[in-house]
């Protein structure tokens, strides 16, 4: 493990300007999430309901409603303009027969009209599909009066609201760290392996390392391992500083595939940090293209504009990066209202095509290695 322990003595020497490089990222990070989290929308979402059954199962589902979002009052010619200005978010119509609909199992469809590119109004559609499909069910497979059905469905909603029933204002800053953690990671780890390689493919170290006993695949191994350590120590630290930080946001559903998430984009950001290294032996030169490539990699992936704010060509480009599906991933996560495999699945295929990206880029600096190595008189 000649390789692994001379890796690890050489970030040691320079462990101030690793450290640095982390604790800067964090403190972006930090002061990026307040800027952004004190500019969003501190309430809850603006909520429009038009009940025109007035029965018991329309009343029980506005009174679900009313306690997650703010309620609005307005008339209904007023809504459309309302929703142009953004004054509302979501607007539910409950129709006559509702209610009926119901004692007689049979499903009405209740219309809905909300702001494509809210994140909040996404949330209470997932709040008012639970609750009348929870009411359906038990119309359908319970037994007793309608009263009865709503009491066994408030009953049965209030265990579901102690793991999903967290406000926006809660969650998202959390997501603003984790996406913004895409372009702290690319900058850190980019400079931190670049660190160690440049030392590591100076011609006199890369001379000794030809005429030791130790073979090209047991090199690649030992680098691997090293950087895999490396990683884990940067998202370890993450993970310590979001309990800190944002501890009651952690302890929401899904909360730890926000970790996994950040486990993944790791292998990308190590990768891409080794090719550079391959071809750069300058730390000067690795400084600049670290800044270039993590700011690119952030701005176009929606780390610090959101995604659905980016134009469809900026999206397309994004598309050929990791970061893309790793702030996906982050926007998927923070709407999440439980987790089922409908919900999960699309997470973990970004999941596995940010290690993909990973994995080819590293195969790729290997190959360019070996090559170099051959060349080394």
């Amino acid at each position: 493990m000649q390789v692994f322990k001379l890796f690890f003595r050489i970030l040691y020497k320079n462990k101030w300007s690793v450290i640095t490089t982390l604790l800067i990222a964090f403190a972006m990070s930090f002061m990026f999430v307040q800027s952004s989290a004190s500019s969003s929308t501190e309430t809850k979402a603006k909520v429009v309901i038009v009940d025109q059954d007035q029965s018991d199962a329309s009343i029980a589902l506005t009174t679900y409603v009313k306690g997650k979002v703010e309620i609005k009052e307005m008339d209904e010619k007023d809504i459309e303009d309302a929703m142009y200005y953004r004054e509302v978010e979501y607007v539910l119509y409950v129709p006559k027969g509702y209610e009926t609909s119901l004692n007689r199992q049979q499903v009405i469809e209740l219309e809905k009209k909300q702001l494509p590119d809210s994140v909040s109004a996404y949330v209470v559609d997932s709040y008012v599909t639970s609750y009348t499909d929870a009411l359906y069910a038990q119309a359908t497979y319970g037994s007793g009066s309608i009263k009865d059905c709503i009491a066994a469905t408030n009953e049965a909603m209030k265990e579901e609201i102690q793991y999903t029933g967290i406000q926006q204002k809660d969650t998202q800053p959390i997501n603003f760290l984790f996406n913004f953690l895409n372009y702290s990671f690319f900058s850190g780890l980019i400079a931190a392996i670049g660190i160690v390689m440049i030392e590591l493919n100076k011609t006199d170290i890369k001379r000794r390392m030809t005429v030791a006993p130790i073979t090209s695949k047991s090199y690649n191994l030992q680098i691997t391992l090293a950087t895999v350590v490396l990683g884990a120590v940067f998202v370890g630290c993450s993970t310590l500083f979001a309990y800190l930080v944002f501890y009651d946001a952690m302890q929401a559903i899904g909360s730890y595939l926000y970790i996994l998430n950040l486990a993944c984009i790791v292998i990308p950001s190590l990768a891409l940090g080794y090719l550079l290294c391959v071809f750069v032996k300058k730390r000067e030169v690795i400084g600049g293209m670290q800044n270039v490539i993590s700011l690119f990699l952030a701005f176009v992936s929606g780390s610090f504009v959101p995604q659905f704010l980016l134009s469809d060509g900026v999206l397309m480009v994004a598309k050929f990066t990791p970061s893309y599906y790793f702030v996906k991933n982050n926007d998927l996560i923070y709407e999440m209202t439980k987790l089922d495999a409908k919900q999960v699945m699309p997470i973990y295929q970004n999941m596995g095509i940010i290690v993909g990206f990973g994995i080819v880029i590293f195969i790729i600096a290997f190959v360019i290695q070996k090559q170099k190595r051959k060349n080394i008189v």
